[in-house]
């Protein structure tokens, strides 16, 4: 029997604010579109003076982004994706088109009346002129904004349902965990307090060692708090107080032998995943012989896979030699598989069924 636990790595959103991304891109462009223009006119042979052009284009692009906010209120108030995409793509050509209109408008105003001269005066016309002759670069950097803004509230929206989903995972686990958890401990209770009842009057001595024993372990169990996940090393410890109950109940009928790998010592592993295992090997196998018999739990590390392995076997008389009786494999899993459902050959039942029961049906659903 084997169990093996991943847990999915944590997810990070290493987006920035939109608002910051945006400033961010109209910065970058700004800066390269005023060293194409300044590279241009140093190409052809004309003077240029570095601040001329470092304002002209920064009043530009600075139009711009003053724009996009309220280009970004618009394609959040108007999306193009959904069942009126038609109707709010019409809108934004639209307005697409006043924006660049207003943007270009602007820019002609503003940088003919700052350079304005007696030889060379501001003009009306001209500034008509200019602003219905290129008022498509205003056209099409809304479009760019627009779209931008869809992809980041597409993004972002897929990053959240995946958060979701990937919360929604760790909240059935957990309830799945504490589901089985609950099963677990009435049935281990039902049988130790069984077997107390038996021993008060046959061996009252074995019956108060049985006492403190479940004393210990469920004080042991009690102070983890719940947790849904603890170290194997553990795990190991509140096995073997629970075995200190079965050994009492079995006396030398019950041998127990531990294979834990120190490498695989600090594992995180469900909380109690180990018992059902071992109580099934001892209802199942051990509890029907006569005889002496063995459990053997391991714990091993190979090849990138953590292997949890609990085996019981009948041990033969002295002087005879051993036939081994496994009544449970293990198999190596990967740790850093996702985990996939573990199938029984049969369905699992609580009946007495050898390999089944409560134990199995427990350690086969986590």
């Amino acid at each position: 029997m084997s169990e093996r636990r991943s847990t999915p790595p944590a997810e990070t959103d290493y987006r920035i604010p939109r608002r910051t991304a945006f400033a961010i891109g109209w910065g970058v462009f700004a800066l390269f579109y005023t060293l194409q223009s300044y590279t241009f006119h140093l190409s052809v042979g004309q003077s240029a003076a570095w601040g001329p052009f470092l304002a002209n284009e920064a009043l530009f692009v600075g139009l711009l982004a003053v724009q996009t906010p309220l280009i970004l209120h618009l394609a959040g108030r108007y999306p193009i994706a959904g069942r009126r995409r038609g109707r709010h793509l019409a809108l934004h050509v639209a307005a697409a088109l006043v924006f660049g209109f207003a943007h270009r408008f602007v820019v002609e105003l503003i940088t003919r009346s700052l350079r304005a001269t007696p030889e060379r005066p501001f003009v009306w016309p001209h500034v008509w002129q200019s602003t219905i002759g290129s008022f498509e670069i205003g056209v099409f950097a809304y479009f760019v904004v627009l779209l931008a803004a869809a992809f980041w509230d597409s993004y972002g929206r897929y990053q959240a349902e995946r958060l979701q989903a990937a919360h929604l995972r760790a909240d059935l686990s957990a309830a799945q965990l504490e589901t089985l958890r609950m099963q677990v401990q009435p049935h281990f209770l039902f049988n130790t307090l069984n077997a107390i009842s038996v021993l008060i009057d046959q061996d009252p001595a074995a019956a108060r060692t049985m006492i403190a024993s479940l004393s210990d372990f469920l004080r042991a169990t009690l102070t983890e708090g719940g947790r849904q996940e603890i170290p194997l090393a553990r795990e190991v410890e509140l096995l073997r107080t629970y075995l200190k109950i079965e050994q009492t109940r079995f006396g030398e009928r019950l041998e127990v032998r531990f294979r834990i790998a120190d490498d695989a010592e600090s594992i995180a592993v469900p909380a109690l995943v180990l018992q059902p295992l071992v109580e099934n090997a001892i209802r199942h196998g051990i509890s029907r012989r006569t005889g002496r018999s063995r459990i053997e739990i391991e714990a091993t590390l190979a090849d990138g896979a953590l292997l949890l392995a609990v085996r019981d076997q009948a041990l033969p008389d002295p002087g005879v030699a051993a036939l081994p009786d496994p009544t449970a494999a293990a198999s190596p899993i990967p740790r850093d598989a996702a985990p996939a459902p573990t199938r029984a050959s049969a369905p699992a039942t609580s009946g007495d069924v050898p390999g089944l029961g409560i134990g199995l049906g427990n350690t086969q659903a986590r």
